[in-house]
């Protein structure tokens, strides 16, 4: 018989374990519970059943499970085995919770079942916790999935050095890049120089071994472009980026980074390198032919000038009113065209700057401007507002051209019937203006805003009246050459800046420069 003491210790073990036993009389159809399996089932010392039998447990598990731990019995009185199952029950509180039931029958002398003695332990805690691995299994499986099919799409890998001790590990894409199958090959292979030599010309592998031992000695950080043949003999082109980790001593110990695949961008680069030279070549053609056969039609047109002012000095009153008529649409013919071709030498200048890159004041370039445009305003009562200007890396010959334009057209585009107001406001450009422009982000950049009071345009022109020998209005009613604007645009890119305009018809037109301080 057990103690009192020996109770009280067997107690406190199945609740101490969250197990309780029971035992189960086959001749006599009664049914024992422990302690350890009373409170496993959340009954308090005054919620205990006055009466325990099969039911009383089976009524707290699903008819699903009910059945087979029915069947499970019936075998193994029939059978003469134990059993086993795990499944879920409702507590007294109504709380769920995992259960092992495991079952062992007793035999007569005669082999005859007389009882069945079991254990039930609350396997929610384990339960959880492998289902939670399962889950991470599964989740670190499809992360893998994903990562190899990553590598595959984007064509690149992955490694992790370990420089003690002279081991690499290579991600699948690793393998792929280099031409391997990285299920078959991987451990037919060894990562080491001398595969690298097999992949590499000699050259190649001097380089790359320079700009690693560089970057250990003095980087945590490292790009290297490698040139390799696959295990195919296919040629490529590799970028790697490792990041070097250090301990307390600054001694590297592991090195972590990406390879992949550039030899496409590296293609188009050279195929866009290409464009690039046969358009810059076009274009220096078409400046010089520009700039050529502007300077050749100059002397035919002095000709016609000489020959028609010579007419009409000496032959005046003799061709009639009809002859005078047409040479005075000869002589201001000569003379619109003079002012096209000296534009036009001016555009052609332009695109190739005489001067050098300065430190200039943009003050100094902004005064100067207002002293050549001084009898204009007079005679227009013109009033132009400035603001502090910036000092920047510039072309001088080319800022004062491209502000005597835009401040010439602000007067000259201005209302008949108002004082032309020109405001001139700068401010640094914000990072999500940079972000707008697709600029660089540690650039510092100003934005200079020319606003008038004129006569302004349709906003679906403000592309159009950058374009050379455009014009949005009639030469009689505004005189020009339709270049002016062409020009501003050419020296602003040759400045590696923007420019662009805003207006609405009758309510002025402001232009934005976007320069940065350096080139």
């Amino acid at each position: 018989m057990h103690t009192e003491s020996q109770d009280k210790l067997l107690n406190e073990t199945e609740e101490f374990l969250r197990f309780g036993t029971w035992t189960w009389d086959v001749i006599t159809d009664k049914v024992e519970w422990s302690k350890g399996l009373l409170t496993l089932l959340a009954y308090s010392e005054n919620e205990l059943p006055s009466k325990i039998n099969n039911d009383t447990f089976l009524q707290h598990i699903s008819e699903q499970n009910s059945k087979e731990i029915q069947l499970a019995i019936q075998q193994a009185v029939t059978d003469k085995i134990g059993f086993q199952k795990t499944f879920t029950v409702i507590t007294n509180d109504n709380k769920e919770k995992i259960v092992s039931t495991r079952g062992r029958v007793v035999t007569s002398l005669s082999g005859n079942v007389i009882k069945i003695i079991g254990v039930t332990h609350d396997i929610t805690e384990q339960a959880i916790l492998k289902k939670e691995q399962q889950e991470l299994k599964g989740n670190l499986a499809r992360c893998k999935e994903s990562t190899m099919e990553k590598e595959r799409m984007l064509n690149f890998g992955s490694f992790e050095m370990d420089i003690k001790n002279k081991a690499l590990e290579w991600s699948d894409g690793m393998f792929l890049l280099f031409g391997y199958d990285p299920q078959t090959d991987r451990g037919k292979v060894t990562i080491d120089d001398d595969f690298y030599n097999l992949h590499m010309t000699e050259s190649e592998v001097s380089v790359v071994k320079d700009q690693f031992n560089d970057a250990l000695d003095k980087l945590d950080n490292y790009f290297i472009e490698t040139s390799i043949r696959t295990k195919s003999g296919i040629a490529k082109q590799l970028e790697t980026y490792g990041k070097i980790e250090r301990d307390s001593n600054g001694t590297p110990y592991k090195i972590v980074g990406i390879t992949k695949d550039i030899t496409r961008l590296k293609d188009y680069e050279k195929i866009l390198q290409q464009k690039i030279e046969e358009l810059d070549r076009s274009n220096k053609e078409l400046e010089e032919f520009a700039y050529i056969a502007s300077h050749d039609l100059q002397e035919p047109l002095r000709k016609i000038t000489a020959f028609s002012e010579r007419l009409e000095e000496k032959a005046y009153n003799e061709i009639g009113q009809e002859g005078q008529l047409y040479l005075k649409r000869i002589l201001a013919s000569t003379q619109n065209m003079r002012s096209l071709i000296d534009n036009l030498l001016e555009f052609s200048r332009t695109s190739r700057p005489t001067d050098s890159l300065e430190k200039i004041d943009l003050n100094m370039i902004l005064k100067e401007v207002l002293t050549d445009l001084e009898l204009k305003m007079e005679e227009t009562n013109a009033v132009i507002e400035g603001s502090p200007m910036p000092t920047i890396t510039s072309y001088p010959s080319q800022m004062k051209q491209l502000f005597t334009n835009l401040l010439s057209n602000a007067i000259k585009f201005r209302n008949p019937a108002e004082t032309p107001i020109i405001k001139i406001s700068v401010e640094n450009l914000s990072d999500k203006e940079k972000n707008v422009h697709s600029l660089f982000r540690d650039t510092r950049y100003y934005k200079i805003t020319i606003k008038d009071s004129g006569i302004g345009f349709d906003q679906e022109y403000s592309s159009k009246i950058f374009q050379i020998f455009q014009r949005l209005h009639g030469k009689a009613e505004y005189p020009g050459s339709g270049i002016g604007l062409a020009i501003c645009k050419k020296i602003v890119d040759n400045h590696n800046g923007i420019i662009y305009a805003e207006s609405v018809p009758g309510n002025g037109a402001a232009f934005i420069i976007v320069l940065p301080e350096n080139q």
